[in-house]
């Protein structure tokens, strides 16, 4: 029987088995941690508006009022477009704060160097050498967006310098910008120096984005008067579609305790600091940020346990990511308050005792990682209620007993890891209902019995671990 189901499964190029070393048909050498398959190139940045959709929310706003950005996501780095809003006449221009301010940052960031589009539908190439004066509004220079509020009176609302090779530090004269609501300056690996403090000063600034930088130092407290913010994100960028992205990422040098003073930002939405070096607990009063809808951290060295107030207050929280640290304690039974969560990892941590029963409560939630780390008991039936899940990542615990029957019952789910840990009895028969699921690693448990037939059904799956184990075959 299960020689023939084995005869199945090896028809099908695109599959790969692992077994138990018994299995002398099977190549040893093809095995590959699951760690190392990237299901989807889909980033986590690829949940977000894109800039068009976000310039359009800008222009139907005035100055003082530019606060209708999506409530949970992120702009995205990509567009190099240039829009100008109610722009009628040639004379239109920036104060002139602004553009000293303007051709300050271009010459401390080398702005003779950076990689501008050579496509003229994306706009003109900053000129601060002309003989006549610049007028970047009028003249719709790449990566800045304007607000005219008469034909010649503008002001800059938006700089897009992401992906632009900025190669310097930050001009302190970033703070006459005095109508900014939008500053990216992500994936410039060249750009260094400290986040200035100046930009404490900019009261209007929604968007803040600086990944995948070089910059070094603490958030400076000056940017606790961004009392407009709703967007901040530092650190690197990363796949929640691989799991071994959320334990690799590289640091940048942003670096102190978790600063307290986020807390005071009453309109943040998005907190975004994994892979910094920040170290240390999360603070308590972050448990006061009721808005929050994501909050991703770790990759780093967060230390500490999860206050039960954090899932109890935060109930707006779509993403919840503390990865790669040395966290200690338990999962609180608060997290069944996460009822709007989509992605929920604590992986790479040391937490222990069980899963709380309360996850149940999760029906929104994609991605559950929790891997890696001292987890023990058994699989609570509470994990298979979660009707959305995607990915469900459990391996390197100490869970016991059988995996759930009714985990079948997760019709979307794609990956499937219960690797290392202390697992008896068998696979469920029906196990051949994933017909979603792409990847299934059960190595390294103390599974046994016959293979169910059903797995003939399994056809989106792409990888199978069964190595280490005691599973009962066939030959011959």
């Amino acid at each position: 029987m299960v020689w023939l189901f084995i005869s199945v499964f090896l028809s099908s190029s695109s599959l790969v088995v692992f077994s138990l070393t018994p299995w002398r048909c099977l190549n040893e050498n093809l095995l590959l941690s699951p760690e190392d398959l990237t299901l989807s190139e889909t980033h986590f940045l690829s949940l977000s508006l894109s800039s068009e959709d976000r310039l359009r929310s800008l222009s139907s706003s005035s100055p003082s009022s530019l606060s209708s950005l999506s409530s949970h996501s992120i702009p995205s780095q990509r567009s190099h477009s240039v829009t100008t809003l109610d722009s009628s006449s040639d004379s239109s221009e920036i104060i002139p704060s602004e553009l000293y301010a303007l051709s300050s940052l271009y010459s401390s960031l080398n702005g003779n160097q950076w990689l501008w589009n050579t496509n003229l539908s994306y706009g003109q190439i900053w000129n601060f050498t002309s003989d006549s004066p610049p007028h970047p509004c009028h003249e719709n220079w790449q990566r800045i967006t304007c607000y005219c509020l008469s034909s010649s009176l503008c002001f800059i609302i938006k700089l897009d310098l992401s992906s632009l090779n900025l190669n310097g530090t930050i001009s302190p004269t970033i703070q006459y910008f005095s109508q900014f609501v939008d500053l990216n300056m992500a994936n410039n690996t060249l750009l260094r120096g400290h986040v200035p403090p100046q930009l404490g000063s900019l009261s209007k600034l929604i968007y803040l984005s600086m990944y995948m930088t070089h910059l070094t130092g603490t958030l400076p407290n000056e940017l606790q008067n961004l009392h407009s913010l709703q967007y901040i994100v530092f650190g690197k960028v990363i796949n929640f579609n691989d799991p071994v992205i959320l334990k690799r990422a590289q640091n940048d040098s942003i670096s102190g305790s978790y600063p307290s003073f986020l807390s005071s930002l009453s309109n943040l939405l998005f907190m975004y600091l994994y892979g910094t070096q920040h170290s240390g607990t999360i603070p308590s009063s972050w448990s006061t940020m009721t808005q929050l809808n994501a909050m991703v951290l770790g990759g780093t060295f967060i230390t500490g346990t999860l206050p039960s107030t954090i899932f109890q207050n935060l109930t707006n929280l779509r993403y919840f990511v503390v990865g790669t640290g040395t966290m200690t304690g338990t999962i609180p039974s608060t997290v069944g308050s996460l009822i709007h969560c989509k992605v929920f990892s604590i992986n790479s941590n040391h937490f222990t005792s069980t899963v709380p029963s309360s996850v149940s409560s999760l029906q929104y939630l994609e991605y559950f990682y929790i891997y890696q780390n001292s987890l023990n008991g058994t699989i609570p039936i509470a994990v298979s209620q979660m009707k959305s899940l995607k990915y469900l990542s459990l391996g390197e615990n100490r869970f016991t007993g059988s995996i759930p029957d009714q985990i079948v019952d997760l019709s979307t789910l794609v990956f499937a890891g219960f690797d290392r840990n202390l697992l008896v009895s068998t696979i469920p028969r029906e196990i051949g209902r994933l017909t979603s699921l792409q990847l299934l690693d059960l190595s390294l448990n103390q599974l046994q019995g016959i293979l169910p037939l059903s797995m003939n059904s399994l056809s989106s799956l792409q990888i199978l671990n069964l190595t280490g184990n005691y599973f009962i075959h066939q030959c011959g």
